[in-house]
């Protein structure tokens, strides 16, 4: 028999032999199969908002963000709107890039970091522990800052909201 690509005595008629798969090893590719369709499905898109409705105030202004930890500042253009029955949606972003797209309406809350591909949401009021939520409670309010948070005000317009805990801070101010 002739010698082909260093295999001897190889019969080139038989089909080769593809080694099975217990189930051993398919439950796990079983297993993660389920959670990743189970993580798609859990993730929901809330309906559009609209701003320009009835019953909404927006402000548009400049904003530079220091997220937790001391990581590098990012400078950016924020949207800050409010509307009926507490609805909230702030939007800082970086042109062309959203860098953060806060919301909450109805009785849930969404905040989404689309650079990261990262969500978060739940239901009832939304968590204080964020800052886009906190800029919307320390502007509802101007005479306190927002639990856990230090709201400084200037006379000039420009403000600075700070994480007494973790030090992220948003620094900015809205066009008049």
């Amino acid at each position: 028999m002739p010698f082909i690509s260093g295999i001897e005595n190889a019969s080139l008629t038989r089909p080769t032999r593809i080694p099975h798969r217990s189930h051993a090893t398919r439950l796990p590719h079983a297993i993660g199969l389920a959670a990743l369709i189970a993580g798609c499905a859990s993730v929901q898109t809330r309906a559009p908002i609209d701003i320009h409705q009835a019953g909404w105030t927006s402000r548009q202004g400049q904003a530079t963000w220091t997220p937790r930890g001391g990581d590098q500042p990012i400078a950016g253009e924020l949207l800050l709107a409010t509307g009926p029955a507490n609805s909230v949606f702030v939007q800082f972003s970086k042109p062309p890039f959203d860098v953060a797209i806060a919301r909450a309406t109805g009785g849930s809350w969404q905040l989404e970091y689309p650079l990261q591909r990262k969500s978060l949401g739940g239901r009832a009021s939304p968590p204080q522990n964020h800052i886009w939520f906190a800029l919307a409670r320390a502007c509802a309010n101007p005479t306190t800052s927002p639990e856990g948070w230090n709201m400084t005000r200037h006379e000039d317009g420009r403000w600075k909201l700070t994480s007494r805990r973790t030090g992220e801070k948003l620094e900015g101010f809205f066009n008049p």
